[in-house]
Formats: C-alpha cells, sequence, structure tokens
C-alpha cells in the first residue's frame, strides 16, 4: 500500500529548484528493505525514475514497535504501583530503563520522518510514501505530516477526519 501526501493550502509552497520531483520515503531500515526483496518486497531502483530521490526513514516494523510499548507500559507499572519509586536516587535507573524500552527513539524517528514529508512538501516536491504492507508506518507519518501542514487537522473535526480516513 502507498500514500501520497499533499497538502490543500497552495501559495505557501516554495519554489523547487532542486531538481528532485519526488521524493519516495520508505519507512523501513535500509537493510529491512534489502531483506523484504526475498518476498518480493524490495524497493525501487532509484535509476529508473528521473527527478527522484529514495530516502529510507529508518523505522522498525510493527513487532518491534509491539515489542517497545510492551517494556513501556510494564515499566510504567512498576512505577504507578510502587514498585520502583521514581522520585528517589533509583529514578536515574528508571529513566536508563525507560531508554531501554526504545519507545522514545521510535516516536522520534516517526515525528522525524513527518517533519521531513513536511518539508519537502512545502518546497513543492512530491512525497510518496511506503513500507513493506503500508498498514502502520505509512499511515503514522501521513497524519503527523497532516497535522503539521495543515492546521485544518489540528481542530477535533479535521482530526476526526483523518483518523476516518485512515
Amino acid at each position: 500500500t502507498t500514500t501520497t501526501t499533499t497538502t490543500t493550502s497552495p501559495g505557501k509552497h516554495k519554489n523547487n529548484n532542486s531538481g528532485v520531483n519526488l521524493v519516495i520515503l520508505d519507512a523501513r531500515p535500509w537493510k529491512a528493505a534489502m531483506g523484504n526483496s526475498v518476498m518480493g518486497k524490495g524497493t525501487e531502483n532509484i535509476e529508473n525514475y528521473k527527478g527522484c530521490k529514495l530516502e529510507f526513514c529508518k523505522i522498525d516494523n510493527i513487532h518491534a514497535v509491539r515489542a517497545s510499548l510492551e517494556a513501556l507500559n510494564t515499566l510504567c507499572h512498576k512505577a504507578v504501583s510502587g514498585e520502583e519509586d521514581v522520585r528517589s536516587n533509583a529514578s536515574t535507573t528508571w529513566l536508563t530503563e525507560l531508554e531501554a524500552t526504545k519507545w522514545l527513539h521510535y516516536q522520534s524517528m516517526l515525528l522525524h520522518s513527518a517533519e521531513k514529508i513536511r518539508d519537502y512538501v512545502t518546497k513543492g516536491i512530491c512525497v510518496l510514501l511506503h513500507c513493506s504492507d503500508g498498514w502502520d508506518r505509512t499511515a503514522q507519518m501521513t497524519c503527523l505530516a497532516l497535522v503539521l501542514l495543515d492546521s485544518y487537522y489540528r481542530t477535533t473535526k479535521g482530526f476526526v477526519r483523518m483518523i476516518e480516513a485512515q
């Protein structure tokens, strides 16, 4: 599944003098894309597309993100149940454990990817998003980019519309 992001606000675009007309953002890490090619889920040969650029966003698959969320939930449960005191000197340990869940890393990667989309679109460059299946990372990146690009999606009505579209 492929998702294309555009903005509904013409006139806000800068001139695109880069010679690049289309950026393909592959949500996967490069190694994962190459591994997926064995199953017929490879990536584009960019030499076949004039004026096109390919970038990998390095976001791990849903299984890694799910494991990260489960680790975060376990860690937070410890803090809420009193098993771990996050207010004492032990909070340094808690913060280390939080980092080890990689949850904040994954959120950072999604936000960074959405910022890339926003930056390209506001420069007048089309963006095509994809990954191996297109049902998790691409939807997240698209929705975050829409929120960054168009204030309508920052309203309750717009946010609901965006969620329904996904």
